[in-house]
């Protein structure tokens, strides 16, 4: 497992051809490596290439869900702002990844907050 060089290639990747994919992509892998705000960062930046790009939304939606959401606890006011951005990324993110049927649960789950 070599996240670092993971990172290098995808950064390396991303200077060559900063596509929203490629993007989206290394935000993935920030995620995964619990670099919320850098995975944030990068997603935003590939909705500035391509607004509507669903897996970027997606990103961001997922990104933005609280805590307190995902455990089936009403969501306290202060994470309010951060639930409506997770539903709005996440409503765009279906438009274009209407195979992934996890979306319509999440969805479920957050509006009922």
């Amino acid at each position: 497992n070599d996240s670092a060089g993971a990172i290098a290639a995808f950064e390396r990747a991303a200077a060559l051809d900063a596509s929203p994919a490629i993007l989206t992509e290394l935000a993935q892998l920030y995620a995964r490596l619990d670099r919320a705000d850098d995975a944030r960062r990068t997603a935003e930046r590939a909705l500035t290439l391509d607004p509507a790009f669903a897996d970027a939304h997606w990103m961001l939606g997922m990104l933005s869900i609280p805590a307190s959401a995902m455990q089936g606890e009403a969501a306290p006011v202060r994470d309010r702002t951060a639930l409506d951005g997770a539903i709005g990324h996440l409503e765009k993110a279906m438009a274009g990844r209407a195979y992934d049927l996890n979306i319509p649960v999440v969805l479920g789950r957050l509006y009922l907050q």
